[in-house]
């Protein structure tokens, strides 16, 4: 099979450039300690299942991983994320959600849509070639307020290494399956 190596390119940039994220801890990333260990494996908790989702098209391989942050703490981000109000008034969803901390002592990710399935998490997206990048992605939500306005300039909350790292670790798989439907 011929590979687009452009396309290998970008998946393995995107592995070295996660890989390099442990020395970024400036700027956005909380320079604080964190007393969760980042070395224990992730726990996925699929408790709160989002019922908004649809199938994907079964001829369209995943390519992008887009991850945004919530605006919100953990509870009001798994209840926009899980609301099943009807159409229309704003259902959305991820396949994943990163919490700040540890949970029960536990490197906890919630798994909130399988991600054979098409969360509806980048609105009518698109990127490149891809008209539709709900169909083409995995959505990983983090866990952060995002900014506040002060009089010159925007606050931003910190995203804490121990988050970085979880994101890191439970991105790691997930890049690795796309790599390998392309070798």
């Amino acid at each position: 099979m011929n590979i687009n190596p452009n396309l290998r390119l970008t998946f393995t940039g995107l592995l070295l450039i996660l890989s390099s994220c442990n020395g970024l801890r400036n700027g956005m990333y909380g320079a604080e300690s964190s007393s969760n260990s980042i070395n224990d494996p992730i726990v996925m908790d699929y408790s709160h299942p989002s019922p908004n989702y649809n199938e994907r098209s079964s001829s369209i391989p995943l390519k992008i991983i887009v991850a945004h942050y919530t605006v919100g703490d953990l509870q009001s981000s798994l209840n926009t994320l899980t609301d099943p109000s009807p159409v229309g008034h704003g259902r959305v969803s991820a396949h994943y959600l990163v919490p700040k901390a540890a949970i029960d002592n536990q490197r906890k990710v919630f798994g909130l849509v399988p991600e054979d399935k098409r969360a509806w998490h980048a609105g009518v997206g698109q990127w490149g070639i891809y008209g539709d990048v709900n169909d083409v992605s995995v959505g990983i939500e983090i866990v952060n307020s995002g900014y506040k306005e002060l009089e010159n300039r925007r606050a931003w909350d910190p995203f804490p290494d121990y988050q970085i790292d979880t994101l890191i670790s439970l991105m790691q798989p997930v890049i690795e399956t796309v790599l390998s439907l392309l070798m």
